[in-house]
């Protein structure tokens, strides 16, 4: 296990218990920190290679393949991708963490584009490039082709997930060419919304419990937090947008939810998190979607 001293996020020292407590996973006990620079979470000590290997295991996967892909989140996800891209002049796009399915540079292909995937997986990589007939390389492979590859490049929903994320990141930017574009994606989950205040005050409650959960999210972001990640990444930020979406709370509400307390009051809550959203709230939200540029060389 590896201390961690500053923050990953925006590098800050201080610190202090955070609401989302501590979590036991394979006899290894991880509290989360609060930054008191930008307010964001992070686990302390981070697991281990090894640990990170059991954690992705069948139970992850079973967990990401049962979700609802017609969720209206999922889609608008996808589509924020496809949006950007058809602004741009056609070049080569790079999904770091694309998928086994390769949903995104399916539809990047089909609009012109040339594609190329990444994946920290040798078996999803292959997957890839022998079932979809894409050029799909691991994070290792990709390295070791000394030169940029991407003219744009997107990272959804994998931050939240890494160990080192400012050495995993820079990593990917060395993927995209000088004056390329990045975009990214992905939650929010310590920034300003009803349901995250909520779970704070628990905390605070409860600060000494300790849930048996592998910490699938390393980190718990806040916009502060995100935004100045990416400035120590050395990209030059062109816009950082916040949105709210249902995500961990149900999408629709559903007879069974009579009988759960937990998800109906979920529910409810993000119905009310989304109304007071509607305010205008500054950095109301539980999602960013972020677009930079590689500086010039």
């Amino acid at each position: 296990m590896n201390k961690v001293p500053t923050c990953p996020l925006c590098a800050g020292g201080g610190n202090q218990p955070g609401w989302a407590g501590r979590v036991s996973f394979e006899g290894n006990l991880f509290r989360y920190l609060e930054c008191q620079e930008c307010g964001s979470q992070y686990c302390n000590p981070m697991p281990d290679e090894e640990l990170v290997a059991k954690m992705y295991g069948p139970q992850y996967l079973e967990l990401t393949e049962s979700a609802d892909p017609t969720e209206p989140s999922h889609g608008r996800q996808n589509e924020l991708v496809t949006e950007h891209l058809e602004k741009l002049p056609k070049g080569t796009f790079l999904d770091y963490g694309c998928g086994a399915g390769g949903g995104r540079l399916l539809s990047a292909q089909s609009r012109g584009w040339s594609v190329v995937g990444v994946e920290v997986s040798q078996e999803i990589a292959r997957l890839v490039t022998d079932s979809l007939g894409l050029r799909c390389f691991t994070v290792q492979d990709a390295e070791q082709l000394g030169a940029p590859l991407a003219d744009v490049g997107h990272i959804g929903d994998v931050v939240e997930h890494l160990t080192e994320p400012l050495v995993q990141i820079q990593t990917f930017i060395k993927l995209i060419k000088p004056g390329g574009i990045v975009l990214a994606q992905g939650p929010l989950e310590a920034n300003r919304n009803l349901v995250a205040w909520v779970l704070k005050q628990r905390g605070k409650r409860d600060v000494d419990r300790i849930t048996e959960f592998p910490p699938w999210h390393v980190m718990l972001a806040s916009a502060n937090g995100q935004q100045r990640f990416f400035q120590l990444c050395g990209l030059e930020t062109i816009s950082f947008e916040i949105s709210e979406i249902d995500w961990p709370a149900p999408t629709r509400l559903r007879m069974a939810m009579l009988k759960d307390k937990r998800l109906l009051v979920l529910y409810l809550l993000r119905r009310a998190s989304k109304a007071v959203g509607k305010l205008k709230i500054r950095d109301w939200g539980n999602r960013y979607f972020y677009v930079g540029r590689v500086p010039e060389a």
